[in-house]
């Protein structure tokens, strides 16, 4: 049994905390849900613990870090910020964050003054994340 059959539980019987249910009966048995499989089989790394944890787990579909439970949302990222776009098929891209809205963050992958195309948050990684200064 997969930990996705929550969903097609909630799909049958209409009970909308099936996923939970499902994690509580499952941790009594002993099985363990990690943020990874918790997150789907096309996630992303999280924008804050992704580079410390090398794993991905910013969820599939709301970009939630099921492992930091960071948001993952276009305000997060900052204009001028590098970022890497890394789909679930085909080649990363590396850009420029030239503007963010309440929905996606756009990003310049090519010359600058390139026309900037529309990603979905969750979808992008930090190329370098800035640290807080020392003292």
């Amino acid at each position: 049994m997969k930990w996705a059959d929550a969903q097609f539980e909630t799909q049958a019987t209409g009970e909308e905390d099936a996923y939970h249910r499902l994690l509580r009966e499952r941790r009594k048995r002993g099985e363990v849900c990690t943020p990874e499989q918790q997150a789907g089989p096309d996630a992303t790394k999280c924008a804050a613990c992704g580079p410390v944890r090398g794993s991905r787990t910013a969820h599939q579909h709301t970009g939630e870090c099921m492992a930091c439970h960071r948001e993952n949302r276009p305000a997060a990222f900052r204009v001028g910020e590098r970022v890497v776009y890394r789909p679930a098929v085909g080649p990363a891209e590396e850009g420029t964050v030239t503007s963010v809205n309440d929905r996606f963050v756009f990003v310049c992958y090519g010359l600058p003054g390139s026309t900037s195309k529309a990603t979905a948050p969750h979808m992008l990684e930090r190329v370098n994340i800035p640290r807080a200064p020392s003292g």
